[in-house]
């Protein structure tokens, strides 16, 4: 085959690539909606801001990330075990592609055309292809560009060679794909909860104990904001950072809800 391309939608929540990369593949289907609207509705950040320049604000995922979500189909795969094969990396990437699998992964931006770090930096970073072609050698990849604009772009198959496995050979390959079958109703009963974790700045895992312990250097629901105004302050006295995805995920979060509204309305009505 002379490539191939798969079809990505417009996530509603690009702040977060980890997040926005699962859902890219998935919401190209109406039938996922439902689940969407019932989830990402807790957020989370760092407690102590005073000791980090980065309070790593984003929404709880617990359950709902790419290993445990209902939606998604999903394997994974390294270097090690590719090499122990004697399988080429870019013939493992163009054989999952044919397979209608997307591979998610981390990559160097250093070595990554478009990206902030670009031939400045080492800087470990998620990477989604989507494609591939071989009249150039090439991989589709999605991303944040250097103007931190969220979009596609190309990276040649002997540059990605490069900028993966960076430090770790053990760093995994993801192959991801919507699910063929299935079926999820909107869930009022888990939006219910995940609303009152919400205003009682409560940690999910306290009700998701089997994925793993409880811990304490995070932050839930509406004390993020009290986090968030603590770390504009630091922000004030040019003592941090400036990190523009935290009010940019206020508002995709607010956006989000805004529009699942009608949703809430139509079920709990009912």
């Amino acid at each position: 085959m002379q490539g191939k391309e798969l079809s990505l939608a417009d996530p509603p929540i690009i702040v977060r690539l980890h997040i926005a990369y699962p859902l890219a593949i998935l919401l190209q289907d109406d039938d996922c909606m439902p689940w969407f609207y019932s989830h990402y509705i807790q957020l989370l950040c760092i407690d102590d801001v005073e000791s980090h320049y980065n309070i790593d604000f984003s929404f709880d995922d617990t359950g709902v990330e790419w290993s445990g979500c209902y939606w998604l189909s999903s394997m994974m795969m390294n270097k090690v075990m590719l090499d122990a094969n004697k399988i080429a990396l870019r013939d493992f990437i163009k054989s999952s592609i044919d397979q209608e699998y997307y591979v998610y992964t981390h990559a160097d931006d250093y070595y990554i055309p478009h990206r902030e770090s670009f031939q400045i930096e080492h800087y470990r970073h998620v990477i989604l292809i989507f494609g591939y072609h071989e009249e150039d050698q090439s991989y589709d990849i999605i991303g944040f560009d250097e103007k931190g604009q969220y979009r596609t772009s190309k990276v040649s198959y002997d540059t990605f060679d490069q900028a993966y496995p960076m430090d770790s050979p053990y760093d995994p390959l993801v192959l991801l794909r919507k699910r063929q079958s299935g079926h999820y109703d909107f869930d009022c009963q888990l939006v219910a909860e995940q609303l009152d974790d919400y205003l009682n700045s409560r940690n999910p895992i306290e009700r998701h104990r089997i994925f793993r312990n409880p811990g304490k250097d995070y932050v839930y629901g509406m004390t993020v904001y009290k986090r968030l105004r603590r770390y504009l302050e630091r922000l004030m006295l040019e003592d941090i950072w400036c990190d523009f995805r935290n009010l940019h995920l206020v508002w995709e979060h607010k956006k989000m809800h805004v529009k699942a509204h009608p949703i809430y309305d139509r079920t709990w009505l009912s």
